[in-house]
């Protein structure tokens, strides 16, 4: 399904995006490999465990294959930045000794460091995810790219497919790719499977809105905090207005993981991530998995685990 690289994507509610001049599309299609970057996300290898090279890449209905995989690290699609200056005809420029890296389009110039967060464009200081050095090639975030030069992508989270160009010109499953599959993970493996430190996407299944989370402690169950101030309010506002113990079903997605789980939303005890607006964890729950404070098993937090189990999502 597609889904607008807003705040990266869901499978449920797919929205197809579109280019509005020629000059866009190929540019996009240029620039696709950097893409799904959605939240943040630093560094791959210093986050290995959220590292996922399961990204497909297709481009007015093909699928590209390139050298140098692109690949998602917490929620951020990378690409070789080669591919903006083939495909786009951006110019790309690399300074050795800084690690600096200059792209140019007609009127527009974006800079930055190889390693270090943010950019800037025009002359004007921006945030962006830092650029990463992988065996010699530097690669670039997607969204960041594509955003900066005004375009547009669309992602199909079901086969993580970021889609460039005509994106009515296949079906996915025409081409062979993997499909990504929902998984209903008991807590001894969910607990390895989403280890402290990794980013995340949960999905809202009954209302399919998206927002960002990091595992941060947790023995029993996943404690985990809103990544953003902005992730903390999607968070209160599918909570009616004010957080609270209530369970809602919801699906996780990390690297190549896409998890059955449930979860409440009330900010209690220690925190680590200080600048959300959110003062504590709150409680990610998976099939079997207990409170801290008892050690049994909430019923209501396994019924929308197995909610989530059954969403088709």
């Amino acid at each position: 399904m597609f889904t607008k690289n807003n705040h990266y994507p869901t499978e449920k509610h797919k929205e197809k995006t579109s280019f509005g001049s020629f000059i866009m599309k190929s540019f996009l299609a240029t620039t696709l490999l950097i893409m799904p970057a959605m939240h943040t996300l630093e560094t791959p290898t210093a986050q290995a465990h959220s590292v996922s090279h399961h990204v497909n890449i297709v481009i007015n209905g093909k699928v590209k294959q390139f050298e140098n995989s692109p690949f998602i690290s917490n929620g951020t699609t990378y690409v070789p930045i080669r591919y903006v200056s083939e495909t786009v005809g951006a110019k790309v420029k690399w300074d050795q000794k800084t690690k600096g890296v200059t792209i140019t389009k007609e009127d527009m110039n974006i800079s930055f460091v190889a390693g270090q967060r943010g950019a800037t464009i025009n002359g004007q200081k921006v945030d962006m995810p830092s650029a990463q050095l992988i065996k010699g090639t530097t690669m670039v975030p997607l969204r960041f790219v594509s955003e900066a030069l005004g375009l547009e992508v669309a992602w199909d989270a079901q086969y993580k497919t970021a889609l460039i160009g005509d994106t009515n010109l296949v079906e996915l499953e025409t081409l062979g790719l993997d499909e990504v599959k929902l998984e209903v993970l008991d807590w001894s493996v969910a607990n390895n499977a989403f280890p402290i430190g990794t980013e995340a996407t949960v999905t809202d299944v009954e209302t399919g809105r998206t927002f960002k989370v990091k595992r941060t402690y947790g023995a029993n169950h996943a404690d985990s905090e809103p990544l953003t101030a902005s992730d903390a309010q999607v968070m209160k506002e599918l909570w009616g207005g004010s957080y609270s113990w209530t369970p809602r079903a919801i699906i996780l997605e990390f690297g190549d993981k896409k998890l059955a789980a449930a979860m409440h939303s009330f900010p209690h005890s220690v925190q680590k991530i200080t600048n959300n607006g959110y003062n504590g964890h709150f409680c990610i729950h998976f099939q079997n998995s207990t409170r801290h404070k008892d050690g049994r098993i909430q019923q209501s937090m396994q019924q929308k685990v197995q909610e989530a189990a059954n969403s088709g999502m």
